[in-house]
């Protein structure tokens, strides 16, 4: 009897499903991997695109994936769900003997998303914060990134934030509702060690 095949999803066909850019979602799997502390090397594949040019992707197991949407949004977390199942029943070639396999993998990431939000009970927005420093949010943002809390880049032309490895024993990425992007949320303890300054982004 032949070993049945290990189902992997490339990072192209999570972009295509989700709608997000490749390049984005590339980002997201190497910040993933590097906080799970596993060499991106290891998933990264060449293709060639429609000009003939040699490019990267990643090609994620089942459990990567589902850890990497766990940050998305409810329906493009389904999305994402739905098509491992198709891709399951594929390999198959009958009807899952598990047919919860859909429902567990849904409850597991609603679980998440629960966790989620109880985290960002007691945590706060720079804005917030700012609010009890006396200063604007953008004076908070400086004050985080200066103190190595915090990462900028651009998203979409969007200025958006990442959590360090070191912010991430102070803080949370959030996300809620039907928001694409995710929002860094902070315990008031942060505020003991902000580099105090008078700069803003």
């Amino acid at each position: 009897m032949e070993p049945t095949p290990k189902l992997q999803m490339t990072t192209r066909e999570i972009a295509e499903l989700t709608g997000k850019q490749h390049n984005n979602v590339k980002r997201d799997v190497r910040e993933m991997l590097e906080r799970l502390e596993l060499d991106a090397l290891r998933f990264e594949r060449i293709y060639m695109d429609s000009r003939k040019r040699k490019q990267t992707e990643y090609s994620l197991t089942k459990d990567l994936t589902l850890t990497l949407i766990s940050g998305y949004d409810t329906k493009l977390r389904h999305t994402i769900v739905t098509r491992w199942q198709e891709l399951e029943l594929e390999v198959n070639g009958e009807t899952l003997a598990n047919a919860s396999t859909l429902d567990v993998v849904a409850e597991a990431l609603n679980r998440l998303q629960l966790e989620s939000q109880e985290k960002s009970i007691n945590t706060y927005t720079v804005t917030e914060l700012g609010a009890r420093m006396g200063l604007k949010a953008t004076e908070v943002n400086f004050m985080l990134r200066t103190s190595g809390l915090q990462t900028v880049h651009r998203v979409d032309g969007k200025i958006a934030y990442k959590l360090t490895s070191k912010g991430l024993e102070y803080g949370i990425e959030y996300t809620s509702g039907n928001c694409k992007a995710s929002q860094l949320r902070w315990r008031l303890d942060v505020l003991s060690i902000l580099k105090p300054t008078t700069q803003s982004q």
